[in-house]
């Protein structure tokens, strides 16, 4: 192989493509790169996913293929404007005449691997848009997801194309994201939904540049296509059905209630230094907030302190109280970070609180607490006067 090309595309490309590495895997900590015709192809796997980068502005003198350590080429400091690619003797050399590099190839053919192609009546596109809003969507609703669980569902992103969403879930709390004005040819597509897996919002922040990205199942059902102006992501879907949600979604609320997200999301991130590190779903003293004579209030509590702040004003709802996480309030209000958001539910303090703000929706389950819980009484107390 024997290369011309800019250095600060090859710097680009490598940044970008490490973020598709499984540097914790000694299998998969490589990249690969392959000269074909015109265009240099940057790749890299994962057990579920593979990842290309195309490169179109190069000189290409010899086509070849190499695979190299993404920690050897991070460690790399390229000066000068052209580089030149070749490799020799299982040796990829990277370098000038200002400054030069020699490493090993380690080329494989299971990292050589080619992107399927599908004819146009096999595969179709159900959701485009922008990679900007799309990464916005999978980051608005990324914390409501799990890293590691039982359930592998719950470590994915259910892209549901038919119903014009994206949604996580964690056992505690519903995220959804709307994208309905970014879903197509849903009559013409043989599978509308399926499971993304976590790391596929890793790679995506790091792999994708500006332009539209489009999204499509592959036609046996078990892979999304992932294809921006320069990338590639082929990744296999989580096995498994989503959550049965369409209860969790209804809107028969008894309250809607406008809050000013200024006045109640500083309160939530001072409550989250009283729940203890890391207490994120077993809460001894939880977040209550009560509505009551006109007026709605938080507080919270330890065994030393306690604090009761006034959120808003409002008129026409009936009382009603409950008992949540503040962590999943911040999440929630951080999300669609709009001036307003709407606090929607039951009377009943043990039925799910909806927050909605912009295009997300969260549903969170509350934390059960008595009508003599202490807080309560006190905070009710201070809205009575």
């Amino acid at each position: 192989m024997k290369i011309n090309m800019y250095a600060n595309d090859l710097k680009s490309a490598i940044k970008r493509i490490s973020g598709a590495v499984d540097g914790k895997s000694q299998f998969f900590g490589y990249v690969t790169f392959v000269a074909d015709g015109n265009i240099l192809a940057v790749r890299a796997i994962t057990a579920k996913t593979k990842t290309e980068i195309r490169i179109a502005d190069v000189t290409i003198i010899e086509s070849g293929c190499a695979t190299v350590s993404i920690d050897d080429l991070k460690r790399m400091s390229l000066k000068g404007d052209m580089v030149m690619i070749t490799t020799s003797d299982g040796k990829f050399s990277v370098g000038n005449d200002v400054k030069s590099y020699k490493m090993a190839d380690s080329y494989c053919e299971d990292f050589s691997f080619k992107l399927p192609t599908f004819r146009p009546e096999e595969i179709t596109c159900i959701y485009a848009d922008y990679a900007e809003s799309f990464l916005k969507n999978l980051a608005g609703i990324n914390a409501t997801r799990l890293e590691k669980s039982s359930s592998r569902v719950m470590e994915g992103f259910y892209l549901d194309a038919g119903n014009g969403r994206i949604a996580t879930i964690d056992g505690h709390r519903l995220a959804v994201a709307d994208i309905v004005e970014n879903t197509l040819h849903l009559a013409e597509a043989a599978f509308t939904n399926g499971i993304l897996p976590g790391e596929v919002y890793k790679i995506l922040n790091s792999v994708a540049a500006d332009g539209k990205i489009e999204v499509s199942f592959t036609p046996d059902g078990k892979h999304a296509y992932m294809v921006g102006d320069d990338f590639t992501i082929l990744t296999t879907l989580v096995d498994g059905s989503f959550f049965d949600i369409e209860g969790l979604l209804a809107e028969n609320y008894d309250y809607q209630v406008s809050i000013e997200t200024d006045s109640m999301l500083p309160v939530a991130k001072e409550y989250k230094q009283y729940i203890g590190k890391d207490k994120i779903y077993d809460l001894k003293y939880p977040m209550v907030i009560s509505c009551h004579n006109g007026s709605i209030m938080a507080g919270i509590r330890d065994e030393r302190c306690q604090v009761i702040d006034k959120i808003c004003d409002v008129s026409g709802i009936d009382d009603f109280f409950f008992a949540i996480n503040p962590v999943f309030v911040i999440d929630a209000l951080s999300a669609g970070k709009n001036d307003n958001f709407l606090m929607c539910g039951k009377y009943s303090h043990k039925m799910p609180v909806t927050i909605r703000t912009g295009k997300f929706k969260f549903v969170l389950l509350p934390i059960n607490i008595n009508t003599n819980d202490s807080l309560l009484v006190d905070i009710i107390a201070r809205q009575d006067k």
